[in-house]
């Protein structure tokens, strides 16, 4: 058996992995509406800073409602401006990598090949790997990706490589 090798075309990263943009495209508006909340309420906190006479009703009707919590064995949630900030920061992170990645989807250039066959026709790399990874067979199906700016390998290795 010998193999054969077709071009697709030349894509972007996210015609490549097109099941990867929808779930980007959601967790990011989740994310983004968590992160609305929290800039929200950070915005309450900082703008009407309860007096001490408020702060001290406060703590007794926490202390009264965390009494009673405990014995009914609900768990206590604390909300703090601090925790608010990190809340933001940590929400702030994960948009900013999933837009990264969502723009990563959209680099263009990507040379996309299929190859189809046994593993030493696709050549030397593949035929000295695939038949000890699984298990002696020697078919191979494989797309190759090439790219040949600094950046289009760079979105490439952002997409498809975790190191």
């Amino acid at each position: 058996m010998s193999g054969t090798i077709t071009s697709l075309g030349k894509l972007t990263i996210g015609a490549i992995v097109p099941a990867a943009a929808l779930p980007i495209a959601t967790v990011l508006g989740q994310l983004q509406a968590q992160y609305d909340g929290a800039l929200a309420l950070q915005v309450r906190l900082k703008a009407n800073p309860p007096s001490l006479l408020a702060n001290i009703e406060a703590v007794e009707k926490l202390l009264i409602a965390l009494r009673a919590a405990v014995a009914i064995g609900l768990p206590y949630v604390d909300i703090q401006l601090s925790a608010v900030e990190v809340l933001i920061a940590q929400l702030f992170a994960k948009i900013q990598a999933l837009l990264a990645l969502q723009t990563a989807l959209l680099v263009a250039g990507v040379g996309v090949y299929q190859y189809e066959g046994d593993a030493p026709s696709y050549g030397p790399a593949v035929s000295s790997v695939v038949p000890h990874a699984y298990g002696g067979s020697s078919v191979v199906f494989s797309l190759l990706l090439v790219a040949d700016a600094a950046e289009t390998i760079t979105a490439l290795k952002g997409v498809f490589v975790h190191v």
